[in-house]
Protein backbone atom coordinates (compact mmCIF):
# COMPACT_ATOMS: atom_id res chain seq x y z
CA UNK A 1 0.00 0.00 0.00
CA UNK A 2 1.15 3.45 -0.87
CA UNK A 3 1.15 5.79 1.50
CA UNK A 4 0.23 9.42 0.45
CA UNK A 5 3.21 11.81 1.01
CA UNK A 6 2.98 14.23 4.33
CA UNK A 7 3.77 17.48 3.80
CA UNK A 8 5.23 18.79 6.79
CA UNK A 9 6.71 22.73 6.78
CA UNK A 10 5.65 26.23 4.57
CA UNK A 11 8.92 25.12 2.45
CA UNK A 12 5.85 23.68 0.46
CA UNK A 13 3.95 26.64 -0.56
CA UNK A 14 7.46 28.36 -1.45
CA UNK A 15 8.33 25.81 -3.60
CA UNK A 16 5.27 26.47 -5.59
CA UNK A 17 5.58 27.51 -9.51
CA UNK A 18 5.52 30.96 -9.07
CA UNK A 19 3.94 31.99 -12.39
CA UNK A 20 0.57 28.89 -11.41
CA UNK A 21 0.11 30.93 -8.36
CA UNK A 22 0.42 34.19 -9.79
CA UNK A 23 -2.96 35.90 -9.12
CA UNK A 24 -2.87 37.17 -12.62
CA UNK A 25 -3.24 33.93 -13.66
CA UNK A 26 -7.17 33.35 -12.21
CA UNK A 27 -8.35 36.89 -13.49
CA UNK A 28 -7.09 36.28 -16.67
CA UNK A 29 -9.41 33.14 -16.47
CA UNK A 30 -13.01 33.75 -15.96
CA UNK A 31 -15.53 31.52 -15.90
CA UNK A 32 -18.53 31.98 -17.51
CA UNK A 33 -21.47 32.31 -15.01
CA UNK A 34 -24.29 29.62 -15.27
CA UNK A 35 -27.61 30.40 -15.65
CA UNK A 36 -31.05 29.37 -14.85
CA UNK A 37 -33.48 27.93 -16.69
CA UNK A 38 -34.71 31.94 -16.77
CA UNK A 39 -31.95 33.00 -18.71
CA UNK A 40 -30.78 34.92 -15.61
CA UNK A 41 -27.28 34.48 -14.51
CA UNK A 42 -27.04 33.75 -10.45
CA UNK A 43 -26.24 35.79 -7.98
CA UNK A 44 -22.90 35.79 -6.69
CA UNK A 45 -21.48 35.43 -3.39
CA UNK A 46 -19.63 38.01 -2.41
CA UNK A 47 -16.80 35.86 -0.13
CA UNK A 48 -16.04 34.12 -3.55
CA UNK A 49 -15.21 36.86 -5.10
CA UNK A 50 -12.48 37.88 -2.89
CA UNK A 51 -8.79 37.29 -3.84
CA UNK A 52 -6.82 36.84 -0.26
CA UNK A 53 -7.67 34.05 2.89
CA UNK A 54 -6.72 35.48 6.40
CA UNK A 55 -5.27 32.72 8.56
CA UNK A 56 -5.01 34.10 12.42
CA UNK A 57 -3.97 31.86 15.23
CA UNK A 58 -3.27 32.92 18.45
CA UNK A 59 -1.33 30.63 21.51
CA UNK A 60 -0.37 31.18 25.02
CA UNK A 61 1.97 29.93 27.34
CA UNK A 62 3.35 30.69 31.20
CA UNK A 63 6.88 31.43 31.81
CA UNK A 64 8.11 31.89 35.04
CA UNK A 65 10.01 35.03 34.42
CA UNK A 66 8.95 38.51 35.11
CA UNK A 67 7.08 39.80 32.12
CA UNK A 68 9.93 42.86 31.41
CA UNK A 69 12.59 39.80 30.95
CA UNK A 70 9.77 37.79 28.76
CA UNK A 71 9.83 40.75 26.58
CA UNK A 72 13.16 41.90 26.73
CA UNK A 73 14.23 38.66 25.19
CA UNK A 74 11.43 37.53 22.95
CA UNK A 75 11.73 41.38 21.23
CA UNK A 76 15.57 41.04 20.61
CA UNK A 77 16.18 39.96 17.22
CA UNK A 78 19.37 39.24 17.95
CA UNK A 79 18.41 35.91 19.85
CA UNK A 80 15.13 35.16 17.51
CA UNK A 81 16.74 32.70 15.36
CA UNK A 82 17.68 31.16 18.73
CA UNK A 83 13.97 30.18 19.63
CA UNK A 84 11.86 30.87 16.43
CA UNK A 85 11.35 28.50 13.91
CA UNK A 86 9.75 30.36 11.55
CA UNK A 87 12.95 33.31 11.61
CA UNK A 88 15.73 32.13 9.56
CA UNK A 89 17.00 35.60 9.37
CA UNK A 90 16.97 39.49 10.62
CA UNK A 91 18.03 42.49 10.27
CA UNK A 92 17.15 45.53 12.01
CA UNK A 93 16.04 48.79 10.25
CA UNK A 94 15.63 51.44 11.84
CA UNK A 95 14.51 52.14 15.71
CA UNK A 96 12.42 54.68 15.40
CA UNK A 97 9.86 53.54 13.89
CA UNK A 98 11.32 50.23 14.85
CA UNK A 99 11.56 48.14 11.79
CA UNK A 100 12.80 44.63 11.50
CA UNK A 101 14.05 42.78 8.14
CA UNK A 102 12.72 38.77 8.51
CA UNK A 103 13.92 36.10 6.55
CA UNK A 104 11.66 33.56 6.70
CA UNK A 105 11.67 29.35 5.72
CA UNK A 106 8.79 28.92 3.02
CA UNK A 107 7.87 32.13 2.87
CA UNK A 108 10.34 34.85 1.85
CA UNK A 109 11.13 38.20 3.21
CA UNK A 110 9.03 40.75 4.91
CA UNK A 111 9.66 43.74 6.97
CA UNK A 112 8.07 43.96 10.85
CA UNK A 113 7.09 47.70 11.12
CA UNK A 114 5.79 48.47 14.43
CA UNK A 115 2.92 50.31 16.04
CA UNK A 116 2.67 49.48 19.12
CA UNK A 117 5.44 48.68 21.45
CA UNK A 118 4.97 49.15 25.23
CA UNK A 119 8.20 47.43 27.04
CA UNK A 120 6.58 44.26 29.83
CA UNK A 121 3.21 44.95 27.63
CA UNK A 122 2.35 44.38 24.81
CA UNK A 123 3.31 44.86 20.85
CA UNK A 124 1.67 44.92 17.78
CA UNK A 125 3.33 45.00 14.60
CA UNK A 126 1.98 45.17 10.66
CA UNK A 127 4.26 43.13 7.76
CA UNK A 128 5.72 45.36 5.16
CA UNK A 129 7.09 45.32 1.73
CA UNK A 130 6.62 41.53 1.16
CA UNK A 131 8.79 39.61 -0.74
CA UNK A 132 6.90 36.33 -1.53
CA UNK A 133 5.27 33.85 -3.53
CA UNK A 134 2.04 32.83 -1.48
CA UNK A 135 1.73 35.47 1.26
CA UNK A 136 0.51 38.71 0.48
CA UNK A 137 0.33 40.48 3.74
CA UNK A 138 -0.02 40.23 8.17
CA UNK A 139 0.62 40.83 11.50
CA UNK A 140 0.32 40.30 14.66
CA UNK A 141 0.21 41.51 18.94
CA UNK A 142 2.05 40.22 21.44
CA UNK A 143 0.54 40.00 25.37
CA UNK A 144 2.89 39.99 28.25
CA UNK A 145 0.99 39.91 31.47
CA UNK A 146 1.99 39.37 35.12
CA UNK A 147 0.00 36.06 36.69
CA UNK A 148 1.07 33.37 39.13
CA UNK A 149 4.68 35.01 39.88
CA UNK A 150 5.34 34.80 36.23
CA UNK A 151 3.72 36.02 32.82
CA UNK A 152 1.51 34.95 30.92
CA UNK A 153 2.70 34.99 27.09
CA UNK A 154 0.30 35.62 24.32
CA UNK A 155 0.88 35.75 20.71
CA UNK A 156 -1.71 36.53 17.96
CA UNK A 157 -0.47 36.03 14.67
CA UNK A 158 -2.59 36.78 11.14
CA UNK A 159 -1.22 35.66 7.59
CA UNK A 160 -2.93 36.87 4.25
CA UNK A 161 -2.84 34.46 1.54
CA UNK A 162 -3.00 35.48 -2.15
CA UNK A 163 -5.30 33.37 -4.81
CA UNK A 164 -8.59 33.34 -3.93
CA UNK A 165 -9.72 29.71 -3.75
CA UNK A 166 -6.70 28.51 -4.00
CA UNK A 167 -5.88 30.25 -1.00
CA UNK A 168 -9.12 29.45 0.85
CA UNK A 169 -7.81 25.78 0.23
CA UNK A 170 -4.09 26.10 1.80
CA UNK A 171 -5.52 27.89 4.81
CA UNK A 172 -6.33 24.84 6.58
CA UNK A 173 -2.89 23.72 6.17
CA UNK A 174 -1.45 27.03 6.56
CA UNK A 175 -3.15 27.30 9.94
CA UNK A 176 -1.79 24.14 11.43
CA UNK A 177 1.52 25.39 10.43
CA UNK A 178 1.83 28.56 11.74
CA UNK A 179 -0.04 27.27 15.41
CA UNK A 180 3.06 24.25 14.92
CA UNK A 181 5.59 27.05 14.57
CA UNK A 182 4.16 29.46 17.23
CA UNK A 183 3.99 26.18 20.04
CA UNK A 184 7.53 24.74 18.98
CA UNK A 185 8.84 28.75 19.34
CA UNK A 186 6.94 29.64 22.41
CA UNK A 187 8.12 26.78 24.24
CA UNK A 188 12.16 27.15 23.50
CA UNK A 189 11.99 30.04 24.65
CA UNK A 190 10.07 29.15 27.72
CA UNK A 191 12.44 26.86 28.19
CA UNK A 192 15.52 28.98 27.89
CA UNK A 193 14.17 31.90 29.78
CA UNK A 194 13.39 29.91 32.60
CA UNK A 195 16.96 28.26 32.53
CA UNK A 196 18.87 31.20 32.58
CA UNK A 197 20.26 30.14 28.99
Amino acid sequence: MVRPHRITSLAFLGSLNNKFLDESTFRQRPVSPRRHATGRAPRQNPHMNRNRTTVTVSESIHVGRPPEQVFDYTQDYAHRTEWDPAIAGTELLSEEPRRVRVRAPGVGTYVVEYRLFRRGERTSAAFTDIDSSWMSGGGGSWAYEGRNGGTEWTQTNTIEIRFGWLGRLLAPFVRRQLRSSMRTGMARAKARLESGG
